[in-house]
């Protein structure tokens, strides 16, 4: 531990020796009353200011010392002053460390901080030499805005408040009608035999007349009805899939999006950054039981797989039918992922980008501001689904995390082709899944052979262009989604059954499902040890480890389709699963707003150990889940019934319900 630390403070050291010369050749740009009220600082000539100037100062790389304590001062005595600047963790990584300053407000530009820091650097009073591309930020007061209020940021505020209203307009209509139905009745014999007398004994024709009166409800109330939170809160606790051998598929993306948080919850910490960074980096990643955490990349890779299962499953029930010959079925076919996706993603692009800078605080909440500057030029390519292709890298797009669905809706453009040619040929859809998976698994290795791109887990910057972006380009993660159009064809085989039926087909089936994803998750703690991985090595993880993990899955997946699997597929299928698995896209989309959200508004860093990271990463569960509850009730369960409005689904039994006419809201959704 010493050892790791002393490498990291003198790495810190041979900087300062490099740019010192470099900051005393530029000292004609230094603040000469700066120079004298730092000189003043160090010699304690104020000493109860200058005593309060180094209690609320950091002393060492990413410590931001006390923002309030020294904010709390006069300001003629201090303001609050954060420093950045690049620095090497080891031969092959680069980080940027922090430092919180409380130092004289005479010394307010990046030259006067970074002379201000090579003074105390000289009587080793704080350890936070400067380093490369140096930037600073002070603040004079607590709170300060970071950004101020634009047109945009405006209007996005004024459809946050459009889309309450509509809300609250349509739970009042149902809240109303659900009222009228319940004085209905009230006293339902005297009711029933009232209408009997006056219809000769026939209550059915009023009871057809209400349900007509119902059903022609005029269509703006049914677009409010579609907000109300009553009908979306019991729908989400009440339905359940009617396809019940794929109900271990709602376990797996709950886990799925369960373990995503968990990389990111480690991941998106390190933007603002950790103050034991040098441990994180240089011990605790190589831990045999750490591997857990970076493997989450996968997880998308299930969600990949999964999609492209059930879009092939989909559509091939539907390719046999008249209606796959229209143009307006495919038509409905892009126009329904659009809906389905969009309503939610977009309204988030633009809350995350003109909202949620304005209402942080923190020394670093400046950081997140900054971070939203790409959506001012690239925030179109989100619209389009075109973000992972345009800019180049990730690190430059709007809304980053959004790449996953770029892919997924080109992939999912693609997959007609493959389902038309199966239905033509089976020999021919297995060829194209065939050659899908060969591009998958050549263009990565290749690339990684080519320009020595690192695997993801080793924490390195590995994509710095278009060409050597593997991460979320189409044709290098197309591999998962062909898996699961393969599963989708398989599935249709009564040989696939038959197989599965048998015990040692099965058994062998689990081992290596185990085997499999055991090996691609926990590998990654053989290139720690030694002199680690060669070339070859990151080249063949590289190209398999995404696919491969999803095949194993896969071996797995299929069993619990046809009733098999044991305890491990009845636990997937808990009711649990039932109701989260319908907030894991609205999680996704939104757990990176809260991560940040958090990170950003720390007043101090975070510190990696176990218990502090589980301590962590529970909470971030819990609010990630609970602030997607709120937004699928109110955002994207909405738009999904408003799709059934333009789209309504055909009508099993046209003659009305017998039993259900006293519940109005409930018909209204059956309509819907």
């Amino acid at each position: 531990m010493n050892k790791v630390y002393f490498i990291f403070i003198l790495s810190f050291y041979l900087i300062n020796i490099c740019l010192s010369l470099e900051l005393n050749s530029g000292s004609n740009n230094v603040s000469l009353q700066c120079t004298k009220d730092i000189n003043s600082m160090m010699s304690f000539a104020n000493l109860m200011d200058d005593l309060q100037l180094w209690a609320y100062s950091g002393r060492a790389p990413n410590d931001l010392g006390n923002i309030d304590g020294c904010l709390g001062l006069p300001s003629n005595v201090s303001h609050y002053c954060i420093y950045s600047t690049s620095v090497p963790v080891s031969p092959s990584i680069n980080t940027t460390y922090i430092i919180g300053l409380c130092i004289p407000p005479s010394c307010n530009t990046t030259v006067d901080i970074s002379s201000a820091l090579t003074t105390f650097l000289e009587t080793m009073s704080i350890i936070a030499p400067p380093g490369g591309d140096p930037q600073s930020i002070c603040y004079s007061e607590i709170g300060q805005s970071y950004k101020n209020w634009t047109t945009g940021a405006y209007v996005v505020l004024g459809v946050c408040i459009f889309f309450g209203v509509l809300v609250l307009a349509g739970t009042g209509i149902e809240f109303y009608q659900n009222n009228i139905s319940g004085l209905l009745k009230k006293d339902d014999d005297q009711f029933e035999g009232l209408i009997s007398g006056i219809t000769n004994n026939n209550p059915i024709s009023i009871r057809q007349d209400l349900y007509e009166e119902i059903n022609e409800t005029p269509l703006v109330v049914k677009l409010l009805l579609s907000f109300s939170l009553i009908s979306n809160y019991n729908s989400f606790f009440g339905s359940s899939s009617t396809k019940r051998h794929f109900d271990t598929l709602d376990g797996i993306r709950t886990i799925s999006t369960i373990w995503v948080l968990l990389g990111h919850s480690l991941l998106f910490a390190n933007s603002p950054g950790y103050d034991n960074l040098a441990y994180l980096y240089l011990k605790a990643r190589s831990f045999f039981s750490f591997q857990a955490i970076p493997s989450a990349e996968f997880a998308v890779d299930v969600f990949f797989m999964l999609s492209g299962f059930l879009v092939a499953h989909s559509l091939l029930s539907h390719l046999n039918s008249e209606q796959s010959k229209s143009p307006f079925f495919w038509f409905k076919y892009v126009i329904h992922r659009i809906i389905r996706l969009s309503p939610l993603y977009y309204f988030l692009i633009f809350v995350d980008w003109q909202l949620m800078p304005l209402f942080g605080t923190g020394p670093l909440w400046f950081q997140y501001a900054e971070q939203k500057n790409a959506c001012q030029e690239y925030w179109w390519t989100n619209l389009l689904y075109i973000n992972n292709l345009h800019p180049s890298i990730m690190s430059k797009e709007c809304f980053s995390w959004a790449w996953y669905l770029a892919n997924d809706m080109q992939f999912y453009l693609i997959a007609p082709f493959v389902l038309l040619a199966f239905r033509f040929r089976k020999a021919f859809g297995y060829l194209i899944v065939a050659v899908l998976l060969a591009i998958c698994f050549t263009t990565n290795i290749w690339l990684t052979m080519k320009f020595n791109i690192p695997t993801f887990f080793q924490f390195a910057v590995p994509t710095t262009t278009f060409t050597t972006d593997i991460y979320q380009k189409p044709w290098t993660r197309i591999g998962p989604y062909a898996v699961g159009i393969a599963v989708a064809f398989l599935y249709t085989h009564e040989t696939t059954k038959k197989v599965y039926d048998k015990l040692w087909f099965r058994l062998t089936a689990y081992s290596l499902a185990f085997g499999i994803t055991f090996f691609f998750t926990y590998i990654p703690y053989t290139s720690f040890q030694g002199s680690g991985w060669t070339k070859v090595d990151n080249a063949l993880y590289n190209g398999f480890a995404h696919t491969m993990f999803t095949v194993g899955l896969a071996l797995f997946m299929v069993a619990t389709f046809y009733g098999h699997g044991g305890l491990m597929s009845a636990f997937l299928r808990l009711k649990i699963f039932n109701y989260l698995s319908k907030l894991t896209y609205a999680t996704y989309l939104v757990h990176p707003i809260v991560l940040y959200t958090y990170y950003y508004s720390r007043t101090t860093f975070l510190h990696y150990s176990p218990i502090e990271f589980s301590w962590l990463f529970a909470g971030n569960i819990l609010f990630a889940f609970s602030i997607a509850f709120i937004i699928h009730l109110t955002i994207e369960k909405p738009f999904i019934q408003i799709e059934r409005l333009i789209f309504p689904p055909k009508k099993q039994n046209s003659s009305p319900p017998q039993k259900e006419y006293q519940n109005y809201s409930s018909l209204l959704i059956q309509k819907v």
